[in-house]
């Protein structure tokens, strides 16, 4: 009984290492886990002085991306990237001006910088008192003759634009193209007043006052003004009717109240629409007084329907020529369709927040949705 207790308890040399080691590690622990607090002592978190770091960051950030804005008077059409850049705009609004511009199109009025995509009415009203436009008849007065080389410089001197001939209205600076509206516009009616003259299309604002000194208009024609220039020629004209959508620029003509000027913007607005819809639409023409509509409403009709444009096959360009949509709706629209598939109806157009539900319905009559 003896011998079998001594051989149960006996351990092996292997045995006996194994204890050993095992008691050295319980050893180490048991030190480690009283001594851990001295070796990893806490320290107090201090949120204020954080807090107070990171706002001093923020601040010195802020300070770097703060560009100092000066504004000076610039062109639109010509200004480059670092001029843009000054005057406060983002990279990417300097990217999409000049690309805007590479494409062909020209800003001839402040209103026009809206069409660029990025460009709100808030910063436009900001940058307008700054933009300054290069005047188109410069170039006109600087030369004259067959030749680029040849230049002329104009005498000016009184002429009276109901009989002047072709040679002399080009002496006097004025564009072939605008000397032949005169001419056109002269042979149907003739001018009564400086005002007559100044609604010449193509004449620029800077002509016009360059001109207006030398114009020899008759005086008894200035003396008796409400019997002469309020019913001109009009009573002369036969009342016809005519249909909005059909009448060519001469038909338009036989209207009281419409002469060359009108007659060519008319039809020139219908063309890029598409056709009238309405009648009232006659009074949105460039330039269309209201009473001179209220004159020639009743004899107009509308028998013709208007063109239309598929919505979900149209291209980006021919989209953005339309009157009614600017170049950042056309661009909106284009992406939605890409993204969201086609549009079936007015309601899918309304999804697109570009567009406010008064310029959906008044565009909608010119857009197929097959």
């Amino acid at each position: 009984m003896k011998s079998f207790l001594f051989e149960y308890f006996r351990y092996t040399r292997a045995e006996r290492n194994g204890i050993l080691v095992l008691s050295a590690l319980c050893l180490i622990l048991l030190i480690f886990y009283h001594l851990q607090s001295t070796i990893f002592k806490e320290e107090d978190f201090n949120v204020e002085a954080y807090e107070a770091i990171y706002c001093g960051l923020i601040e010195e950030v802020e300070k770097v991306e703060a560009k100092p804005v000066s504004y000076f008077n610039f062109d639109p059409n010509t200004i480059d990237k670092k001029g843009l850049l000054s005057l406060g705009l983002s990279e990417k609004q300097t990217s999409t001006l000049i690309n805007y511009r590479k494409a062909g199109a020209k800003i001839r009025k402040s209103s026009d910088l809206e069409k660029v995509y990025g460009f709100t009415k808030e910063l436009v009203s900001k940058l307008a008192p700054y933009m300054k436009f290069e005047q188109k008849s410069k170039p006109v007065l600087a030369s004259f003759g067959t030749k680029a080389t040849q230049k002329k410089e104009f005498v000016l001197s009184r002429f009276n634009p109901n009989t002047s001939t072709k040679e002399e209205l080009l002496n006097l600076g004025i564009s072939s193209k605008v000397v032949n509206t005169i001419i056109n516009f002269r042979s149907k009616v003739n001018f009564k007043k400086p005002e007559d003259f100044k609604k010449i299309y193509g004449l620029s604002n800077t002509q016009y006052e360059r001109l207006l000194p030398y114009l020899d208009l008759p005086i008894e024609v200035k003396s008796s003004p409400k019997t002469v220039y309020e019913k001109p020629a009009f009573s002369k004209k036969e009342k016809v009717i005519i249909d909005i959508n059909k009448a060519d620029v001469l038909e338009w003509q036989k209207l009281n109240g419409i002469g060359p000027t009108y007659s060519e913007r008319i039809v020139k607005f219908r063309d890029k629409l598409g056709g009238f819809y309405t009648i009232e639409q006659v009074a949105e023409t460039f330039g269309m007084e209201d009473s001179t509509f209220q004159m020639i409403k009743p004899y107009l009709k509308n028998e013709v329907s208007v063109s239309k444009i598929n919505i979900n096959l149209v291209e980006l360009d021919e989209l953005r020529s339309h009157p009614y949509l600017k170049w950042k709706h056309a661009k909106v629209l284009i992406n939605y369709r890409k993204h969201h598939g086609p549009f079936n109806n007015k309601e899918d157009l309304m999804k697109v927040k570009v567009l406010s539900e008064e310029q959906v319905d008044k565009v909608l009559p010119y857009l197929s949705f097959e």
